[in-house]
């Protein structure tokens, strides 16, 4: 890792890790806006300056592909263009201390915590640490948060704590940015992305055309902002007949999934030079027209799909069996994958695209299209500082989620199909 010019924002925020005068250090503000990277360092440099071997701490995210891309993944890459040992261990990683420690410790203790759901919190109680970081502070439960500051109880202890902007009212925000005025103990620091130097006014401008709303103050200005009103502002903009697809086109589907209410898939064609196009839906209200099994709506959505050439169906994450059904009946070139059901991150995509010009619904999806235009943010979540929209006729939304998400997020994996061997059926 070459040397580097630091931003005067960048700077401030090493400042008050590598110095003395404050011991919880808040840094909020948009991604590539350079806060996670010039925070990292900082806290690496400050741990392997200050502590001998042995010596625990703690490394924390919502989840552990977050925690590996974006904290862990830094370490490593500053350990390695240093020469500095980076081990990683089952539940922890080791970084090779500058000084060892009364015992002949050779490296500084790492343990890596995930905070996704309520409990989870009882992960951080059975030790001490000299320092934490914690990444997605907005994206982890607040008693979670809270235990791992009990933690840092050793004297001098800091707790450095990063996020993107949410809600104005969430409790991140609450405790520990509007906190911040009133506590000297407390620094905090807002980014934009005009704080990162390494940034082109082209690349910032761009980004600056694929938010909209509240997205657009979070994500490129870095304000706390709430999500009020349509989901989807630009829905009418983006239903659009469809131009002539070729015999050759892959489609990718999207299911959302209910056994007694309403199955929506979504049919859409990937085309090269124009991005994604919702050609098609299939919807059964189980309501109205009577239920239907697993294996009776995995039969009628193979026949519906019949002559298309399709490449991944993404289905619904709660229908294991739908899946297991929908393996047995459409052709072997088709993965059936679960599909990635992260709400924030998948609206985010599907806003993006939409905005982008590079996903547009045919008219002929009706229930789609007038889906499309009525979702809305739920006001209540807003004001307990959440980002939930309203969950009524929703679920051509949440079909046409899981089908642009999925893979563009996580990367699904496929299930392993069954197979039959005389009369046995084996996986």
């Amino acid at each position: 890792m070459a040397a580097v010019e630091w931003s005067e924002k960048q700077q401030r925020v090493r400042d008050a890790i590598l110095g003395g005068d404050y011991d919880r250090i808040v840094v909020a503000g948009p991604v590539q806006s350079g806060k996670s990277f010039s925070a990292i360092v900082a806290w690496i440099e400050y741990i392997r300056g200050k502590y001998p071997g042995g010596t625990e701490f703690i490394v924390a995210s919502h989840s552990q592909r977050q925690l590996d891309a974006a904290v862990l993944s830094v370490i490593e890459r500053w350990c390695r263009e240093r020469k500095i040992e980076f081990k990683g261990h089952r539940g922890w990683h080791g970084v090779e201390a500058a000084k060892p420690g009364p015992g002949g410790e050779t490296e500084l203790v790492l343990y890596s915590l995930i905070g996704q759901k309520a409990g989870d919190e009882a992960r951080a109680k059975s030790f001490s640490v000299a320092s934490a970081f914690v990444d997605e502070c907005v994206e982890v439960p607040e008693m979670f948060l809270a235990a791992i500051e009990d933690r840092c109880s050793k004297p001098g202890a800091k707790l450095v704590m990063l996020t993107n902007p949410g809600g104005p009212e969430h409790w991140f925000k609450k405790q520990w940015v509007d906190e911040a005025l009133e506590d000297p103990q407390i620094a905090a620091f807002k980014f934009s992305l005009d704080d990162n130097p390494t940034l082109t006014q082209r690349y910032k401008d761009r980004l600056a055309k694929r938010y909209t709303g509240a997205q657009f103050q979070r994500m490129v200005m870095g304000d706390w902002a709430a999500s009020t009103g349509f989901v989807y502002p630009m829905a009418a903009l983006a239903i659009e007949k469809p131009p002539i697809i070729s015999e050759r086109t892959v489609y990718t589907v999207g299911v959302d999934y209910a056994a007694s209410s309403v199955t929506h898939a979504v049919l859409v064609a990937r085309l090269p030079d124009q991005g994604s196009w919702v050609v098609s839906e299939w919807r059964h209200d189980g309501r109205e027209d009577g239920q239907l099994s697993a294996t009776d709506q995995a039969m009628r959505i193979a026949q519906w799909l019949d002559g298309y050439k399709v490449g991944r169906i993404a289905v619904d994450p709660s229908a294991p069996a739908l899946r297991a059904a929908l393996s047995k009946r459409v052709p072997a070139s088709t993965r059936i994958v679960k599909a990635d059901n992260d709400l924030d991150e998948g609206i985010q995509f599907v806003q993006q695209m939409m905005t982008a010009g590079r996903l547009r619904v045919s008219p002929a999806c009706r229930e789609l299209c007038r889906e499309l235009k009525s979702y809305v943010w739920r006001d209540n979540a807003a004001e307990q500082g959440e980002d939930k929209p309203l969950k009524k006729d929703d679920h051509g939304c949440d079909a046409l989620r899981y089908d642009q998400w999925t893979g563009a997020g996580s990367g699904a994996q496929p299930i392993r199909r069954e197979r039959t061997t005389r009369g046995r059926v084996t996986v």
